[in-house]
């Protein structure tokens, strides 16, 4: 996906505007977590192979992105705790996830962007 994303930057955000990504991974601990030989598991003080993504991974997108505006980045993955977060100079989101009721609304303007995380309950 990451040739997509740079074309689609490349044809779309090369003037400048403001660019959100969607995508499923982030930068929040669960995201990063590596392989442990001590635990025999994966988790945040691992250092063997990555999990899910590793920083190689990360590296390449922030490379992919770096000469555009990308103004945040949302992301799901770990579904229960919601998070408006920084990593790498981008500011991150992660709703908790939809089929918890999870949700967040978003205002970007010229020159800023609002974000309220939410959670719907009952009926």
């Amino acid at each position: 996906s990451l040739p997509w994303l740079k074309q689609d930057l490349a044809t779309y955000a090369g003037d400048g505007r403001p660019v959100v990504i969607f995508q499923h991974y982030g930068w929040d601990t669960f995201s990063t977590e590596r392989w442990d030989p001590m635990k025999r598991t994966y988790d945040d003080d691992g250092s063997g192979r990555p999990h899910w993504w590793g920083e190689a991974d990360r590296q390449a997108l922030l490379a992919a992105i770096s000469s555009y505006n990308v103004i945040a980045i949302f992301h799901g993955h770990q579904h229960e705790v919601p998070m408006i977060y920084q990593r790498d100079g981008l500011d991150l989101v992660k709703p908790k996830a939809a089929y918890m009721g999870g949700f967040a609304l978003a205002r970007i303007t010229a020159d800023n962007m609002d974000v309220v995380l939410g959670e719907a309950a009952g009926d």
